[in-house]
């Protein structure tokens, strides 16, 4: 086996067809490892100028690992550092290493070690988030890594999942789901309801939900103009090739709710949810992700995935998880000792109560700052932002019959 690294956007596109092979390999692929996935961080994300440091081994012909990093020079502690990170670290919800699964995982680990250890004054610390606890590599990494440099590992997000084969109805939350139902019967009674499920991209309907999003999610990356650049070229895209849906509910001819999914290889991607104010007391989102989860059973998709978060809409119909973790790799340079340092003390601050009370802290800050601007802004006659803002993304879902 040979392993080299690739530094520029050039060399990774001639690479496309033997990338989308390994892909098809993987024993447990999902869409963010995939060609297009990553292909679109660099080109509308992160730029074709990005610093590529993307690792790739070879057997002979056939491309059977890689690790899609890039460098960014940071700061750690104040200190500036060249670091490592997975190319769609902020654009996905799992990243991690691509490996063949005919191939010993420990072995093609260790090449892409060697790989690094051979450029090691080239970077300072390499942080791979959000490594899934379904894939080997996520704890094979640790010891492989943990050979040769400084490891810290802590738990990130938790991930509730749908599993269609193995979930038992017993262990659903009946009452939330009679309820979701009552909603869906009063529904029907009171207005016109119409519901559509899986349709092609639509870039009016998305721009109404981010509308929703943006009043609702101070904090949320769509924020970003760049972020939200990436998502609806990249969705469109997907739309394509088949591995997005957009589904909505209207009612009495007003847009009420939308959900995006992603799919690939039987596996549905929740990746937004949103509502209209107007109908937010009618419970009009879990109605909707109700009837979606029904719809996707019945299309023989074999697991949804509720990504991050632990909000209690998720374990209505639910409670298997599985958890996010971060390695932090710390180099031998002169650089380690600090470096080690930092990464420990962030971790401990992260995981500490005191850390979480200051969360908290600056989220009520937030919510009172937003709420002053409304205010000003309703004197001044202008129309105030709907709903109150919120650290994260709140509970929707949902069940209906379309009309």
């Amino acid at each position: 086996m040979r392993a080299e690294v690739l530094r520029s956007y050039g060399q990774f596109e001639r690479m496309k067809d033997d990338w989308t092979e390994l892909v098809s390999h993987m024993e447990s692929p999902d869409l963010y490892d995939t060609w297009e996935w990553i292909s679109a961080c660099l080109t509308d994300y992160h730029g074709r100028d990005a610093d590529l440091f993307l690792v790739v081994v070879y057997d002979g012909d056939t491309c059977v690992a890689a690790a899609p990093l890039h460098r960014l020079r940071t700061k750690v502690g104040g200190m500036p550092v060249r670091s490592l990170h997975w190319i769609a670290y902020g654009t996905a919800m799992y990243s991690g290493f691509c490996l063949h699964k005919d191939y010993n995982e420990s072995v093609l680990l260790k090449h892409i070690k060697d790989a690094l250890r051979e450029r090691s004054s080239e970077w300072d610390l390499m942080t791979l988030g959000f490594m899934n606890s379904k894939n080997n590599a996520t704890f094979l990494a640790r010891k492989v890594f943990g050979n040769s440099y400084k490891v810290y590992t802590e738990e990130a997000d938790f991930v509730p999942y749908l599993n269609y084969g193995k979930s038992r109805p017993g262990k659903w939350n009946a009452k939330e789901l009679k309820d979701i139902e009552r909603r869906q019967r009063k529904l029907m009674r009171e207005h016109d309801v119409k519901v559509e499920l899986d349709r092609p991209f639509d870039p009016e309907i998305w721009n109404r939900a981010l509308e929703w999003h943006l009043s609702k999610w101070p904090d949320s990356r769509l924020q970003d103009p760049v972020y939200r650049h990436f998502c609806r070229k990249l969705y469109a895209k997907l739309s394509e090739q088949g591995h997005l849906g957009m589904s909505y509910i209207e009612i009495d001819g007003r847009l009420a709710a939308v959900n995006v999914c992603h799919y690939m290889n039987r596996k549905v991607y929740g990746k937004m949810m949103n509502y209209s104010p107007e109908f937010a007391k009618k419970g009009i989102g879990l109605v909707l992700l109700a009837r979606l989860l029904e719809h996707y059973r019945d299309r023989g998709m074999e697991e949804y995935d509720f990504e991050g978060g632990t909000q209690d809409y998720k374990f209505y119909w639910t409670d298997t998880l599985r958890r996010n973790f971060n390695h932090y790799v710390a180099n031998s340079n002169r650089k380690k000792a600090y470096v080690c340092l930092c990464v420990w003390a962030g971790i401990f601050a992260r995981q500490s109560g005191t850390f979480r009370h200051w969360q908290i802290r600056f989220g009520e800050w937030k919510k009172r700052a937003t709420l002053r601007r409304r205010s000003a802004g309703e004197n001044r006659g202008e129309e105030a932002e709907d709903g109150l803002p919120s650290r994260s993304p709140g509970g929707f879902g949902g069940k209906l019959t379309a009309k």
